[in-house]
């Protein structure tokens, strides 16, 4: 925020040496206003996280080849880029190196949504309400792959594009704040009590919607083999499939209230209570 910078290189996470955090590379960088040619002194220079940096949209890139080679720096243990250095996505990677890997997960991905979860349909586009023809979002699948056990895990998850959905309802929904969980792990050491954490799957995708959405999906977002499966080829209209979601899904507004508001009826039967003080401060 603060001028044009200049990355130097690729550190090590000194302030922690063991455990996951030490593995973490950051960027050295120093202001090219304040300084015309490279500090001495270690003081003036800035540190910031190498996945945090290329992910953020705003850096404006002196040139393409600053931009390439600042990505190759960090790429041998960072995944989510293509072979130039550019932020990899589902429109590159299922044309990459790794399209075979690529489609193997997306595939995936679209079975939970249809057949696992329900979470969504495939309709005609006549079938389409007249008064919900312009809230159609698109489909804006996202890539993820990381380094597991020496091997790449590659994962496709099904995002709607929420920035066009016409919903007029409450979306916000209430998180526990960082001083709620202190609290509770002081009082499990405290107590020298046992504490475990559990995560939901595809908790989003079961919840279902109060009113249905409409999403478009291009054939090039779609494989072959998921189109011969389905018996999609009927329903292309130029080269669109249209979808009714009938459950939470990734990117949608109102999918994390309904989530929540459903978890918190459900644990509620089993007597788990909220505090009226304490958003998302539970007791038994």
């Amino acid at each position: 925020e603060n001028g044009p910078q200049c990355i130097v290189c690729v550190d090590r996470n000194h302030a922690c040496t063991t455990g996951p955090g030490s593995r973490t590379l950051f960027y050295r960088f120093y202001n090219i206003i304040d300084f015309m040619a490279p500090p001495t002194n270690h003081n003036d220079y800035d540190h910031i996280p190498c996945a945090e940096l290329l992910r953020d949209k705003q850096i404006q890139w002196k040139t393409a080849s600053a931009q390439a080679q600042v990505m190759s720096a960090s790429s041998t243990n960072m995944g989510n880029l293509n072979p130039n250095g550019s932020p990899l996505t589902h429109a590159t990677a299922i044309i990459g190196e790794n399209k075979a890997a690529w489609e193997i997960a997306d595939n995936t991905e679209h079975r939970k949504l249809v057949t696992q979860t329900q979470t969504m349909h495939v309709i005609r586009k006549v079938h389409i309400p007249m008064d919900r023809v312009r809230d159609v979002a698109y489909y804006n699948p996202q890539v993820k792959e990381k380094l597991k056990n020496g091997a790449w895990d590659r994962r496709v998850r099904g995002t709607i594009g929420g920035n066009v959905i016409n919903y007029d309802g409450p979306t916000s929904a209430r998180t526990a704040e960082m001083e709620v969980v202190r609290s509770l792990l002081c009082s499990v050491l405290a107590d020298n009590a046992d504490f475990m954490a559990v995560d939901i799957a595809d908790y989003y995708l079961n919840t279902p919607l109060e009113r249905p959405e409409y999403m478009r999906m291009t054939r090039k977002q779609v494989s072959q083999a998921i189109i011969d499966e389905y018996g999609y080829e009927d329903y292309f209209i130029n080269d669109m499939l249209y979808f009714q979601v009938n459950k939470g899904m990734y990117g949608l507004p109102q999918a994390g209230l309904l989530a929540q508001n459903r978890l918190i009826a459900h644990i509620a039967k089993h007597g788990y209570t909220q505090s009226d003080v304490v958003p998302c401060l539970f007791s038994h």
